[in-house]
């Protein structure tokens, strides 16, 4: 069981990983052009066409880049909606501004590069810390006004903070009990509260106890054993 557990942690996290980077790519660039009757085999006009249906506009069964009728029946359905006048179905103007403010993806966190090494008390002008500090900044621990890099007083007592938050053992370091940080901080904005006992259990995985005896069982088979 606590194998099973273990395997679908590890194929979480990698799922999430693996989807980050071509989910960062899909949420796409603003449309730079206007866009018109006539266009053909057009990738922005796909891409237009793409938006359209996932907002219910578009309703033609294919992506097909071509500007004709049902894709200027979706834009005029997308201007209605927008309160966008005059509603020519074309994409230009107001047009292709209300739909760049909408489709413009929210602030594209990268991925955080995990800490592969403990981190404790005495670092000088460390990347690693500062990227600690940053970390811990963003969650409200660490309130000094700068990320230095040198691993204090301050980031002691900011690593405290988040270890008794999270139940982590409290040594004021980052090292191997707090492993789990180093993974789940190269998840910023995705994750606020990842499922901690499953990792733990990977991380850290608990001796199996062994098998209980029935003692009562044993005397039992103990003493048929001796009348025979």
């Amino acid at each position: 069981m606590l194998y099973n557990g273990s395997m679908r942690s590890i194929f979480f996290f990698v799922a999430i990983l693996l989807m980050l980077p071509f989910a960062s790519l899909f949420a796409a660039e603003s449309f730079t052009r206007d866009l018109s009757w006539g266009l053909q085999n057009d990738p922005d006009v796909k891409r237009l066409q793409e938006y359209l249906r996932d907002k219910g506009f578009y309703v033609y069964a294919e992506i097909t880049g071509h500007y004709f009728s049902s894709t200027r029946s979706a834009v005029l359905k997308f201007q209605a909606a927008q309160n966008i006048t005059p509603a020519d179905g074309v994409f230009s103007g107001k047009t292709r501004t209300r739909l760049n403010q909408l489709f413009q993806p929210t602030i594209q966190t990268p991925l955080f590069t995990p800490f592969f090494r403990d981190l404790f008390f005495g670092f000088r002008a460390d990347p690693d810390v500062v990227r600690l500090q940053e970390f811990l900044r963003n969650k409200g621990f660490f309130t000094y006004p700068e990320s230095t890099g040198n691993y204090f007083t301050v980031t002691k007592e900011a690593v405290l903070a988040y270890q008794l938050g999270k139940k982590i053992p409290p040594t004021g370091s980052m090292d191997r009990l707090p492993a789990h940080l180093s993974i789940w901080i190269s998840l910023p904005q995705i994750l606020e509260d990842p499922p901690m006992n499953q990792l733990k259990c990977f991380l850290h995985p608990k001796p199996q106890p062994p098998p209980t005896i029935n003692k009562s069982a044993s005397r039992v088979s103990a003493a048929k054993t001796q009348t025979r």
